[in-house]
């Protein structure tokens, strides 16, 4: 792991703090789901196996059906409540990291040499500080549920059957390999067009101040047919990584297949960091934060 990588994740941990206890029920949530989900199979498969091998009417069934029902609209209700206080945690979570960046865009002196430009800076506040909504409402809260609850359904299966919760063991952590093999390549289609989208965004910013020079010069055209040339080249790489996306997700439901079909008998992001040295420094001995690969040399 980088050093950019180690401080990425430093500065995700300090802007969770500032979800407040809404993205730990939020993270919370799932996991009671989870073992609303272990009652409810439970209670299935002794209906299942009350009616068939006990042959018992459907009366002495109806209770322990009307259970399962219970808990199925239970954890429904338990999983939209799980998404709508992680929306609203990055929500606040959002809000709070851009003010933080127009404070500090607006403490800087416009004369700095590090000052980055305008593109950069619009393409921080808007578009990368957007692309934390996905970690905060739905990765933290699904990356809890798949770490923990594998190992709480192989605790349970293990006392039945040793063969079945050996195998689930074994075979539960190889989903989160497969996702770390195939979303290499994922990772760094999407920093390349992160980095293009940065600097398509400075050089339409720099274009659209310096217009009427452009126009007094008559090069207006020739820059008309870069920005739709650099435009067209996004365009093709967006698609690339619309590709590898999905590609990406077409491997692990295979895998996932192959996963399920072996106990069938039985059963990042990447934060764009912005140039702001104070931006994170809340806590003790914090530090700079350094600048976005996209935000150099524009």
């Amino acid at each position: 792991m980088t050093q950019e990588e180690k401080a990425a994740g430093k500065a995700l941990t300090r802007l969770q703090r500032q979800g407040g206890i809404a993205i730990w029920l939020a993270i919370g949530l799932p996991l009671i789901s989870g073992a609303l989900l272990v009652w409810q199979a439970s209670s299935l498969a002794n209906v299942i196996g009350r009616a068939i091998e006990g042959g018992e009417a459907l009366d002495a069934l109806l209770p322990t059906v009307i259970l399962i029902l219970v808990l199925l609209v239970l954890r429904a209700g338990i999983s939209a409540l799980g998404d709508w206080l992680g929306t609203l945690a990055s929500e606040k979570i959002k809000q709070n990291l851009r003010d933080a960046l127009f404070s500090s865009l607006l403490a800087r002196s416009p004369r700095r040499q590090d000052q980055p430009p305008s593109g950069a800076a619009v393409s921080a506040v808007v578009d990368q500080v957007e692309a934390l909504d996905g970690f905060f409402a739905r990765y933290l809260p699904a990356s809890g549920q798949a770490a923990l609850l594998p190992l709480v359904f192989g605790a349970i299966i293990l006392p039945l059957d040793w063969v079945a919760g050996l195998l689930f063991l074994v075979s539960a952590p190889l989903i989160p390999l497969f996702m770390a093999l195939v979303g290499w390549g994922a990772q760094a289609a999407t920093d390349r067009q992160a980095q293009a989208l940065t600097r398509l965004s400075g050089r339409f910013a720099d274009r659209l101040r310096g217009l009427l020079t452009l126009k007094l010069f008559g090069r207006e055209a020739a820059e008309t047919a870069g920005i739709v040339s650099a435009s067209e080249a996004l365009r093709r790489r967006t698609l690339k990584v619309l590709a590898i996306a999905f590609l990406s997700s077409a491997v692990l439901r295979v895998f996932r297949g192959a996963r399920r079909c072996r106990r069938r008998p039985l059963s990042w992001p990447h934060l764009h960091r912005f140039p702001a040295p104070a931006l994170f420094a809340a806590d003790a001995g914090a530090g700079a934060v350094p600048a976005p690969h996209g935000a150099r040399g524009l």
